[in-house]
């Protein structure tokens, strides 16, 4: 099984930025790939996106609009994969309000669903303590979502909760 293109910022791919949601797009449409997996950004989405939506807003809102446009084209490459019988995974945090979202909507009523702690896929503190972050995954296959199942927290270690500046650790 080989491995596509890597459509991230990291890799120069802007998705805010229309030619580069085409190329993705065509991408997509020309090499058919079996599975896209999606893992929008959550700052402005995720469960603490509502703290800083009253505390910080004015940083907040640039971040929140960005997200919901990501969100858009996550929705557009879901449909095109389903459209075409292929398949798609979405990750992002547990509460995350993507999961809400209209653009995702056709995807809410079928999708596969799991929610897993990383702190059992070993991500861990700076100092080396589990950390408890409960992610959601949505999947159009539950053949997608087997090999993750037991990613649940057996409550055998002590956690470092994942919040302000303390991020986890792989």
């Amino acid at each position: 099984l080989s491995v596509g293109q890597n459509a991230d910022i990291m890799c120069g791919c802007d998705l805010e930025r229309p030619g580069h949601v085409k190329h993705l797009v065509q991408y997509v449409r020309e090499h058919k790939p079996k599975v896209v997996i999606l893992q929008p950004p959550c700052t402005a989405l995720g469960p603490w996106s509502h703290l800083n939506r009253v505390v910080n807003h004015d940083t907040w809102r640039p971040q929140y609009e960005a997200a919901i446009a990501i969100a858009k084209v996550c929705g557009m490459l879901i449909y095109i994969q389903l459209a075409d019988g292929r398949h798609c995974l979405l990750e992002n945090p547990q509460g995350s309000e993507i999961f809400t979202l209209d653009c995702l909507e056709h995807f809410q009523q079928h999708a596969n669903k799991l929610i897993i702690h990383q702190c059992m896929a070993g991500l861990v503190d700076p100092d080396g303590i589990p950390t408890l972050k409960a992610t959601e995954l949505w999947a159009s296959s539950p053949i997608l979502l087997r090999r993750l199942q037991h990613l649940i927290c057996d409550g055998s270690h002590e956690h470092v909760v994942l919040q302000g500046r303390c991020r986890g650790h792989k």
